[in-house]
């Protein structure tokens, strides 16, 4: 999945939210590796962009980027994110939907820091924090980058929301209610997204990134033996997931360190049995 072994189709413009640092820095890299043409970036912070900004030149100096500020919990800014990448570049292949927070961590009487468990530990202010974010964000950049990726009926109009292996977990020994809900309703968005605009080509994907330490977490030391995972390895797997259209990948929960060689293999199954996607199972 060496993203440098890979050449896109031209054009390839990809938007990536939350791509200032961390995850979506890495995921804007592999593109650049890869031969986009455009890389849209936004984060809230101008100078980190403009740091990935010089980091891609080095790796595609004929790839054009453009940086602005965008807080995805604000339907004006992303909106405008949207209106820029379609007057810049005219196209949008791919919108990757990376933004997001954790919660804050709490300290018990021990003196232990861990992330807020059960509903109790959480103040509703951060709670609703996260949800905001994680949730409404994607949701805002789902209506804002759709109109732009059904313009594109030519491009891969593929749309990849970051979500997380905790989306699974209905128990908070490790991450908050507030995260695991919020990236569990992502992955339920990815579902209506597919039933609702497959007919109009766009392909939606959840996916976990890999258990990944980012350069902002200052977490317990517990946590090293979880993140195990490489920074590049979403980075590697968007730019497969959307080299070309994986229709049969669509509205389903994906994970980047999930071998891409055995999902080929079993693409006939997880289309018949209709793998990775939320049911109740009763």
């Amino acid at each position: 999945m060496d993203p440098r072994l890979v050449t896109l189709p031209r054009p390839f413009v990809v938007a990536i939210t939350g791509s200032g640092k961390g995850v979506g820095a890495a995921i804007a890299e592999a593109y650049a590796h890869a031969g986009a043409s455009g890389i849209l970036l936004s984060s809230r912070t101008l100078d980190a962009l403009e740091r990935v900004r010089a980091g891609i030149r080095t790796i595609n100096p004929d790839c054009e980027v453009h940086c602005q500020v965008c807080d995805v919990t604000s339907e004006e800014d992303i909106t405008n994110l949207a209106r820029e990448c379609k007057k810049r570049f005219g196209r949008l292949d791919a919108a990757i939907i990376n933004a997001g927070v954790a919660s804050k961590f709490v300290t018990d009487s021990a003196g232990d820091r861990h992330f807020p468990r059960g509903i109790l530990e959480d103040t509703t202010a951060d709670f609703f924090r996260v949800w905001n974010t994680n949730f409404n964000g994607a949701y805002l950049a789902a209506r804002a980058f759709l109109p732009l990726l059904q313009e594109t009926p030519n491009g891969a109009q593929a749309m990849v929301f970051i979500s997380s292996i905790a989306s699974q977990h209905n128990y908070t020994d490790l991450t908050s209610a507030a995260y695991n809900i919020s990236k569990l309703a992502v992955n339920r968005l990815v579902e209506h997204i597919d039933s609702a605009h497959k007919g109009d080509g766009i392909l939606a994907h959840a996916l976990h990134p890999g258990c990944i330490q980012t350069n902002t977490n200052d977490y317990p030391s517990f946590w090293d033996d979880i993140f195990i995972d490489d920074m590049s390895l979403p980075g590697a797997f968007c730019v497969w997931l959307t080299r070309e259209r994986r229709e049969w990948l669509a509205g389903r929960y994906l994970s980047a360190n999930w071998d891409v060689q055995e999902l080929e293999k079993d693409k006939e199954l997880i289309v018949k049995e209709d793998k990775f996607k939320s049911y109740l199972k009763a």
